[in-house]
């Protein structure tokens, strides 16, 4: 049997999954705080530099402005972070500490 397609394992994690999943790679990955921001484009660069289809992204992005995690500025183009997403990847998956995301919870 072959490898695993990733676009096929995100089609079924859905919008509430890939979501979590932006949020945590914001925090864990890049260090956000709430208030940082990130262009439209370059995130959309990231999300399919980890080998996930663009097409995905438009729910995950959808689901967290649904739940509070980001604010979409139309104008400029950018996501911030909201106190609500740093403390939602903070409590999932992952302690957080001074520097955000660290180990995962057992």
């Amino acid at each position: 049997m072959g490898p695993i397609d990733r676009r096929f394992l995100s089609n079924l994690a859905g919008p509430a999954r890939i979501a979590m999943d932006i949020i945590e790679a914001l925090v864990r990955d890049l260090k956000f705080r709430p208030g940082d921001f990130v262009y439209e484009k370059p995130l959309g660069i990231a999300f399919v530099a980890r080998g996930l289809p663009v097409d995905d992204i438009n729910g995950g992005l959808e689901h967290a402005q649904q739940q509070g995690w980001l604010v979409f500025d139309p104008v400029q183009r950018i996501y911030t972070l909201t106190q609500a997403g740093f403390a939602s990847a903070c409590t999932q998956r992952y302690t957080c500490d001074s520097q955000g995301l660290g180990a995962a919870m057992r």
